[in-house]
């Protein structure tokens, strides 16, 4: 028996029932293929990497979430419905898919907390 890795093509979540509008599925989208357009593959299984690769758009996805009072919660579904969208940039990890998008959530939680912790101490 020949195991084959799968990786589905993308699709539209449906995402109503996670009150996740466009707006911000479209931010989340942005700030993950900013990162993925560069993303040698060959790093994709190294998560310190891959978190550190994505630190920068994930921190402006939540200056952009928080503004508009975004809770963690609905920001990392609208993080992983945006990944199910994509298409070629998220289809050639293959195996490593799964590591790359833990990458970016784990990420968008240290910004999103990160910055909560500078603005109580100011």
């Amino acid at each position: 028996m020949h195991n084959t890795p799968y990786t589905p093509e993308p699709s539209r979540p449906s995402y109503q029932s996670a009150d996740v509008d466009d707006v911000l599925l479209a931010e989340a989208r942005g700030a993950l293929l900013t990162v993925l357009v560069d993303l040698p593959v060959a790093t994709a299984f190294d998560q310190v990497a891959i978190q550190t690769r994505f630190s920068g758009a994930m921190a402006s996805l939540c200056l952009y979430a928080r503004a508009r009072g975004v809770p963690i919660e609905k920001l990392i579904v609208a993080v992983k419905y945006a990944w199910a969208t994509l298409g070629e940039p998220r289809v050639r990890f293959g195996e490593a898919a799964p590591d790359v998008i833990g990458g970016a959530v784990s990420a968008c939680i240290e910004c999103y907390f990160t910055a909560e912790a500078s603005r109580r101490a100011d």
